[in-house]
């Protein structure tokens, strides 16, 4: 990788067994090691605004496989959550990093949460945003789980990538998707992952990312990641974000594990331009203290 640059971020990229995974990298080396990983059909631009906000950090935010820019996993299966893990230990072991701090949001936090879990001795810091625990089944619905995985239609999800006339037409797209997003908002996520082929614009993600998991977690699973990590967890929630309809399940784990869980206005992409500076003086005090 090339030497730190004095612009805002660089770009920087890794090579997994699985892929290359392309990122950015905001901070000073020697400064506080923090990997961030973005959400479900976003990318690394979703740390953009929250970054350069974050003192004395050594920051690398990834694309995860199958997202923006980094490559997507080969095969045409389902993204399980789990897989992550691997290439996540991979970019932090390329890094040379012995410890470091995880940030994450949405599925970026739920990947940080079971990486944290698995190796808690590198784990310093765990921030979480609007997302903590992979989403689980009762043990008696893996068989439904798998033979929903095992029947999608791989083909059609193919055929339903849609194609937009102009980039702003891809923005509108994005502003009103799964969890709906202001226009600038949508256009800190847009430069980095719409693409121009020819005429049109794509939003450039791997379709098999919208398959059903194959095996998901069960809540006494989930419980047993808990138990290993280390570390007190900083949770921030959206106050309409989508933590608020499980909040009988993280009562539960807070019962087992130190987990410092506030509630920040907005909606589940507040660390965007909604409430950065908020939520950055928060883990600001978070990294420094541990609580």
């Amino acid at each position: 990788m090339s030497k730190l640059s004095p612009l805002p971020y660089r770009d920087v990229v890794f090579q997994t067994s699985a892929g290359a995974i392309h990122g950015r990298r905001w901070g000073k080396e020697g400064g506080q090691p923090v990997l961030a990983l973005h959400g479900w059909l976003d990318n690394c631009a979703t740390f953009d605004s929250l970054a350069p906000l974050l003192s004395g950090v050594d920051l690398v935010a990834i694309d995860l496989l199958g997202h923006a820019r980094s490559d997507f996993r080969r095969g045409d299966g389902p993204y399980n959550i789990w897989q992550d893990v691997h290439e996540i230990h991979a970019v932090i072991s390329q890094l040379g990093w012995q410890q470091l701090a995880l940030l994450g949001h949405s599925r970026g936090a739920m990947q940080s949460f079971i990486t944290a879990g698995s190796f808690p001795e590198k784990v310093t810091h765990l921030a979480c945003l609007d997302a903590l625990w992979p989403m689980s089944v009762e043990p008696e619905k893996c068989p439904e789980q798998l033979a929903k995985a095992v029947l999608a239609n791989k083909t059609e999800l193919l055929d339903r990538k849609s194609r937009y006339d102009s980039f702003d037409a891809g923005v509108v797209a994005r502003c009103h998707g799964v969890f709906r997003l202001a226009k600038n908002d949508a256009e800190i996520l847009a430069k980095r992952g719409l693409i121009k082929v020819e005429s049109s614009y794509y939003w450039r993600y791997d379709p098999c990312l919208l398959l059903p998991s194959e095996i998901m977690f069960t809540p006494r699973q989930i419980k047993a990641f808990l138990a290993r990590i280390e570390v007190p967890i900083l949770l921030l929630k959206a106050s309409d974000g989508i933590l608020q309809k499980k909040l009988d399940f993280l009562a539960e784990l807070k019962q087992m594990g130190q987990i410092y869980d506030e509630t920040i206005d907005g909606s589940h992409h507040f660390h965007l331009s909604q409430q950065a500076p908020a939520i950055a003086d928060r883990i600001n005090r978070y990294f420094s203290t541990g609580h």
